[in-house]
């Protein structure tokens, strides 16, 4: 599931576990976790990236995705006046896989980089 078309207007905050984080670019591909498999999500992040995201993050990728580093992540779907409207629960997080910041030059599109999640259970409040 895509849930932001490049003409949508909408905002995606993150929480990790009770505190919000940051807001992101986008968020792509969420997936149902089935019996024995996990479910996955792409998140896309800006310039505008938290500490605490991006040090579990680290963590998380350096020790191998420890049992103990999972949190749960809630994804906050706000219009463009940040009214916040579906929350996607992702529970029992960890980061898979992490891609660099880059520059699209051609395109004149700001610096990025996506952050793969795997999740045990999603949520939808």
């Amino acid at each position: 599931m895509h849930i932001q078309d490049k003409a949508d207007s909408r905002i995606f905050a993150i929480d990790l576990g009770d505190f919000r984080v940051e807001t992101v670019q986008d968020v792509m591909g969420i997936s149902t976790p089935s019996q024995g498999t996990l479910g996955e999500v792409r998140i896309t992040r800006g310039l505008d990236r938290s500490k605490a995201f991006t040090d579990w993050i680290e963590r998380t990728l350096a020790d191998g995705g420890a049992d103990d580093a999972r949190q749960d992540i809630t994804i906050t779907v706000m219009d463009a006046d940040e009214k916040p409207g579906q929350r996607i629960r992702l529970l029992r997080a960890v980061p898979t896989g992490w891609t660099e910041p880059s520059l699209d030059v051609e395109n004149a599109e700001p610096v990025s980089e996506s952050v793969t999640v795997a999740y045990e259970e999603m949520r939808i409040e």
